[in-house]
């Protein structure tokens, strides 16, 4: 009875005598519980970090991969192509070949005298393709008839021309002795000019 109370027995709190040991005590476990939370949050964050840089990681590499998929794609086309076109060149060529040897096939076998010059003057022609000739032909009647006739207009024209200083109707003189040669005559035109 005559003692003071404790603060903690007057608070109500129990029997609990706080020293300055037990305070101390507590203040170091809660330090050491705080320095314990604080490393594992900073572990934590070396983690993640870790992990953002191994995923960084991982989609760098990806990226790596799929362009070195891409440039392995393209030079795949790109042989692919080289390929088929020297195929497509194997083939012609291979075609070109059969007709050339089909073609010396074709040729009537030289004479045993014409000698070493004229099998490589025939070797060294390429047979020209056929082209159909739609020439119409005359007869050389008609063609010697013809020949003639152009002749004589030729004549003609040289005589109408010749002096054309002084006739400056040649021409329509030219036409009516062209039309009296086939026998049709047509009206003279009246002159431009009093002779």
């Amino acid at each position: 009875p005559g003692s003071p109370a404790s603060p903690r027995e007057a608070d109500g709190g129990g029997c609990v005598p706080l020293d300055v040991h037990e305070i101390a005590a507590r203040a170091s476990r809660f330090d050491a519980e705080v320095e314990q939370f604080l490393d594992e949050q900073i572990i934590g964050d070396i983690h993640s970090a870790a992990d953002a840089e191994e995923r960084e990681a991982a989609l760098r590499q990806r990226r790596e991969q799929r362009a070195a998929r891409a440039r392995i794609s393209e030079r795949a086309a790109e042989l692919l192509q080289a390929e088929l076109t020297r195929e497509r060149h194997e083939t012609e060529l291979h075609q070109l070949q059969e007709a050339v040897a089909s073609n010396r096939d074709a040729r009537p076998p030289t004479p045993a005298g014409s000698g070493a010059r004229a099998a490589g003057a025939a070797a060294g022609r390429v047979a020209k393709p056929y082209v159909a000739d739609l020439t119409n032909f005359v007869s050389e009647a008609e063609a010697a008839s013809s020949a003639r006739a152009l002749r004589e207009e030729n004549e003609l024209l040289r005589r109408c021309l010749s002096g054309t200083a002084a006739k400056p109707d040649a021409f329509q003189s030219y036409l009516n002795a062209l039309e009296r040669g086939r026998g049709e005559a047509t009206p003279a035109a009246p002159p431009d000019r009093p002779q």
